[in-house]
């Protein structure tokens, strides 16, 4: 969950370029010495995009102890399902118009959106 929120949220705030560098985690410490500026010169969204990193990493610590007492899929299914309420009332506070935008879809922008889980079914 805060590895998607501070991923969304930090590379709305930073360059494309830097998100993908802090994504590989070795381009951090270019990112963060390079120019003038030194430290000074990091973007919140630089912050951001290594928090999304750090947070995915303790979520993997955490879910390897966990998948010795849980069976993966049913803790897996945990996971989406808490994922999911989390990030979708989160959504509600930081777009609050965000429902109501989603209402003037396209019926084939509607189509592809249910049909597309669909696809990625392997028979």
């Amino acid at each position: 969950m805060a590895h998607h929120y501070f991923l969304s949220m930090g590379l709305t705030k930073t360059f494309a370029s830097n998100g993908g560098l802090i994504l590989g985690m070795a381009g951090v410490s270019f990112i963060v010495l390079k120019g003038n500026g030194g430290l000074s010169s990091i973007s919140p969204g630089d912050v951001d995009v290594f928090l999304s990193i750090l947070a995915q990493a303790i979520s993997f610590i955490l879910i390897k102890k966990a998948s010795n007492t849980l069976d993966p899929r049913l803790m897996t299914g945990y996971m989406l399902i808490a994922g999911s309420i989390f990030l979708f009332v989160l959504g509600l506070f930081l777009e609050p118009a965000g429902m109501e935008s989603m209402a003037g879809g396209s019926a084939g922008l509607w189509t592809v959106f249910f049909l597309h889980p669909l696809s990625l079914l392997r028979l």
